[in-house]
């Protein structure tokens, strides 16, 4: 099975964190730098669940550039398709893990990389059993969309919340949102009003809004349906959704049922939950299956 991308890989550096005291300081627990980005972090995951996963995207020739290429390759992700870029900024996050609850806060370097130097690769596009974009490089994204769309590769998008992030959905097969984002789209407030306006984008989809512990929600035909999340011992929210976003693909381009996919990244998002890095505590393919057999799945 192969699950290709085009989208951001950036550089996350965590920290889990104690209580604030009365001075308003915080001890730090845990440290790590990890690969980050939307993308990047699914198929980080995907490729962990026995995927063969490529990225298309590109980086600045500085030291954090550097440092994703080479995190890029230890996660065995294709990184034929990257460019770097000399002169140019690479992205970067510092987060903040709440220790009592996992809850992350996010603060962002913006890379200089525009989405014109981001190059849509037809040949990976058409060998990928499933595709997946985010909305970084957005006129990137939608390019390369528009070519899985006419080579009937299935698309899965992650998409942060834009009014310009619409125009994506109509070559979009899985979008899987935030609820913030879907409800932003909502003319009720209601996730099911959500889930019909995207869908009303691209007749056929199946759009999907994550909820956190609340679980997800999609849209099928007419059919507003739900799959509880996982109970864990959360430790770490960063990446959660974007590690659900690669369970999904993985799970589709195996050739999973639908709901079973969604079940499956369920199950893949909440054993992140449970460790600490963001996309770097994403489980392999045997621990998640005895998760959900264990479930009586």
């Amino acid at each position: 099975m192969k699950v290709a991308g085009l989208g951001i890989a950036c550089l996350d550096r965590i920290a889990r964190t104690g209580p604030m005291d009365k001075n308003n300081s915080s001890s730090i627990t845990e440290y790590t730098e990890r690969l980050g980005g939307l993308t990047a972090n699914a198929l980080l995951a995907a490729g962990r669940l026995g995927a063969e996963v490529s990225i298309i995207t590109a980086v600045g020739d500085d030291e954090t550039g550097l440092r994703i290429l080479k995190l890029l390759e230890e996660e065995g992700i294709g990184t034929e398709r990257v460019a770097v870029l000399p002169g140019k900024d690479s992205y970067f996050s510092f987060i903040t893990v709440a220790g009592d609850s996992g809850e992350r806060f996010i603060y962002c370097r913006r890379d200089t990389v525009g989405p014109e130097e981001i190059k849509a690769d037809r040949t990976l596009i058409g060998s990928a059993d499933v595709f997946l974009v985010d909305s970084h490089f957005i006129s990137a994204s939608l390019e390369a969309a528009g070519m899985a769309r006419e080579l009937g590769v299935p698309v899965v998008g992650d998409f942060k919340l834009n009014p310009d992030n619409t125009e994506i959905l109509k070559y979009t097969d899985y979008p899987i949102v935030s609820r913030d984002y879907a409800l932003s789209l909502s003319c009720d407030g209601s996730i099911e009003a959500a889930l019909r306006r995207m869908a009303s984008f691209n007749p056929g989809s199946v759009p999907v809004v994550t909820c956190g512990s609340e679980g997800c929600y999609y849209m099928r035909g007419n059919d507003l349906e739900h799959v509880p999340a996982f109970g864990v011992a959360v430790r770490d929210t960063a990446a959660a959704g974007d590690v659900f976003h690669g369970g999904f693909a993985a799970a589709l381009a195996s050739g999973c049922s639908l709901r079973a996919s969604l079940v499956f990244a369920s199950a893949v998002s909440a054993l992140k939950c449970a460790g600490f890095g963001g996309s770097a505590a994403s489980p392999g393919l045997e621990e998640v299956k005895l998760f959900l057999k264990k479930r009586n799945y």
